[in-house]
């Protein structure tokens, strides 16, 4: 029976190694690319100014529109849908019988009492 001190590297070790490191040339491989496309386009960097966004057609084209102090949302604007997807989704419940519960937070199967 032959046996193996921890201090000499086996088989198993290099195929580590080798495994190894061939996973992180595949992922840097993979990843560069990904990252260089997200760099703004050679008209771009050519034009040398920023780039504008137009957030007041933004905001009508989400139907919000402001007057003053006060915030009002139309929703038969083009992207209302999306806006009220995000805005509902952290909207807090108003009330027991909003959520269809008995109060408890538990929900009523039967429908609000």
């Amino acid at each position: 029976m032959t046996t193996i001190s921890a201090a000499e590297p086996s088989r198993r070790d290099f195929l580590l190694v080798a495994t190894a490191s061939v996973a992180a040339v595949g992922a840097a491989a993979t990843l560069v690319p990904l990252i260089a496309q997200m760099n703004p386009d050679a008209s771009t960097i050519a034009a040398g100014a920023p780039v504008d966004v137009d957030l007041a057609h933004l905001w009508t084209q989400l139907g919000v529109k402001t007057d003053g102090g006060t915030i009002t949302f139309d929703d038969g604007a083009p992207l209302a849908a999306i806006r009220r997807a995000i805005t509902d989704r952290h909207a807090p419940p108003r009330s027991a019988s909003a959520l269809d519960c008995d109060g408890d937070g538990v929900r009523n199967p039967s429908g609000p009492s």
